[in-house]
């Protein structure tokens, strides 16, 4: 059976194609410098964490390089929270790059020294951080990375991490998390053809947009036109 693409998805293809085509790998100047002149490791963390973010989805080898040198800087300097949250960012590019058994290890051990770990001053995770929870946010983002090993591996556990993830976001009110957990679940629920739950994730993922939160709400609109087309489609059956 051919999968026909519906003609929002391909409009908002066309149009990342586009983009990435243009901007794809030119790291900037900027950065570069930044890293190199970085006074301290704390520094580094936070320069290399741009640097990561810049390559997360365009160049799955530089992310995974970048997210392996902040984790170097954070166990060099005995930060276990950082360590973990660094281990979730390999960990989701080792996903991708088919290396399961890697990012497996990684999440492991991440979400046990999470476990663990006593709340803690830490450097900056991300910008969008939450004031002295650092700890749940990186159990956030490490239950959202095990959702995606899920998928990948075709485990049915993958809803449960992703909304697991979810829950710690909201617990702690992190419209980040909250946000990107949205999204993966509305595309996945959409894939499951469960439009109605798949269209609740994404009017909720479009909350993002009142707390600043930016970088996905292409997707999400995208999902979302998606959902408008089945069930439109399936009202005319």
């Amino acid at each position: 059976m051919r999968y026909k693409m519906k003609p929002f998805s391909i409009i908002f293809l066309l149009v990342t194609i586009s983009f990435v085509s243009k901007a794809q790998q030119i790291l900037p100047d900027s950065l570069q410098i930044a890293l190199q002149t970085a006074p301290n490791d704390s520094v580094k963390f936070k320069v290399s964490r741009s640097i990561y973010t810049f390559y997360e989805e365009t160049n799955r080898d530089s992310a995974l390089h970048y997210a392996q040198l902040r984790y170097s800087i954070a166990k060099k300097n005995n930060r276990s929270i950082e360590e973990a949250y660094c281990q979730g960012q390999m960990a989701y590019q080792q996903i991708y790059l088919g290396r399961f058994s890697d990012a497996l290890a990684n999440l492991t051990t991440a979400i046990q020294i999470a476990s663990d770990t006593k709340d803690a001053d830490t450097w900056e995770l991300t910008p969008f951080n939450t004031p002295g929870k650092t700890r749940q946010i990186t159990l956030s983002m490490l239950n959202h990375m095990y959702g995606h090993l899920k998928l990948q591996t075709g485990s049915d556990e993958s809803l449960q991490y992703f909304k697991e993830g979810r829950r710690i976001g909201m617990k702690i009110g992190n419209d980040f998390r909250v946000t990107v957990a949205d999204m993966v679940l509305a595309t996945n629920y959409l894939r499951l053809n469960l439009a109605d739950s798949a269209l609740l994730y994404a009017q909720e993922g479009e909350y993002g947009k009142h707390g600043d939160i930016s970088k996905y709400l292409a997707n999400i609109y995208s999902v979302m036109g998606d959902i408008y087309w089945k069930k439109d489609w399936i009202l005319w059956l």
